[in-house]
């Protein structure tokens, strides 16, 4: 079981503790983001129910995307949502528990669909979704001759004047927090750098003077720009 809990150093003592997230068979292949910003905790997370029951049958379990909000000061929840991971076997996905805050806004994604949404930190009302194209397509087709489409992680960083939203290590692009509205996009790393050179985008940091862009290939040499 999984839960999620306030620790407070100076006593040494559990504030408060719950159980999170709460599905009918044990969890595996678990995996979660966690921010606070001001009173509020926000949580995704990416869990699949265990195949194997207590009576001994077996069933196919789907992941799910799960994002809630807890009060800080009790732990109460504010709301929960949940998104089915797609079982289409023609549409895979990247994306991992990602989350950033600004001005009571959270940026996350719920459901393996390339779409990144804002959401009202205590009330979880939607208030923008961007949805980016199906980022590449696998190059061999699949067993009944149709091709896999592929989304990448999207993970979101928020600045003061700005949300970067990095497509995996394709593209970078930079959108207003208040509206979801695009502002411009940059390639991080062409197919051919990825798939044949075989770089990877190490990091991307927002800075006072813009991003830094980390890219480090195969063989160990790093380099380091600065977007302004």
């Amino acid at each position: 079981r999984s839960s999620i809990f306030r620790y407070d150093p100076s006593t040494d003592k559990t504030v408060w503790s719950v159980n999170y997230p709460v599905l009918p068979n044990d969890l595996i292949n678990a995996t979660y983001a966690l921010a606070v910003d001001n009173g509020t905790l926000i949580v995704v997370s990416r869990a699949q129910k265990s195949d194997y029951y207590a009576d001994g049958s077996t069933d196919y379990s789907p992941e799910y995307h799960m994002a809630a909000a807890f009060d800080t000061a009790d732990g109460h929840e504010l709301w929960s949502k949940s998104g089915l991971i797609s079982s289409d076997t023609h549409l895979k996905s990247d994306q991992k528990p990602e989350i950033a805050t600004r001005d009571g806004l959270a940026f996350l994604s719920i459901q393996d669909n390339g779409s990144l949404v804002a959401l009202d930190e205590r009330t979880g009302e939607e208030k923008w979704s961007l949805t980016v194209e199906k980022s590449r397509i696998e190059s061999g087709p699949s067993i009944d001759g149709t091709p896999f489409y592929w989304y990448y992680n999207l993970i979101p960083m928020a600045t003061a004047n700005l949300l970067y939203v990095r497509e995996g290590d394709s593209a970078l692009l930079a959108v207003d927090p208040d509206t979801g509205t695009e502002l411009w996009r940059k390639t991080l790393l062409t197919d051919y750098e990825m798939f044949e050179a075989r770089d990877t985008i190490s990091d991307a940091i927002p800075v006072s003077g813009g991003i830094l862009v980390i890219t480090c290939s195969w063989g160990g040499v790093r380099t380091l720009k600065l977007w302004q």
